[in-house]
């Protein structure tokens, strides 16, 4: 859809105990900021569910340009 586009990763993290994050953005060339994405996930970390990847707390956000005009 966008040519000339890069992506900057700012966190990548898999921690099977504590939870995993995931952010990142896309530019594209003359436009600008076209996606970003951020996902937390965390887990439990009390005694009684460590270890069971219990959530304890989630935020997902995706946003992305859907239609770009040149004046």
């Amino acid at each position: 859809m966008y040519r000339n586009v890069f992506a900057v990763i700012y966190v990548k993290t898999d921690e099977p105990m504590l939870g995993e994050e995931i952010k990142y953005e896309i530019f594209a060339k003359d436009i600008g900021l076209i996606e970003t994405f951020h996902e937390k996930i965390t887990y439990c970390m009390m005694n009684n569910c460590f270890g069971e990847q219990r959530i304890e707390s989630a935020r997902l956000e995706h946003v992305k340009l859907l239609k770009y005009e040149k004046n």
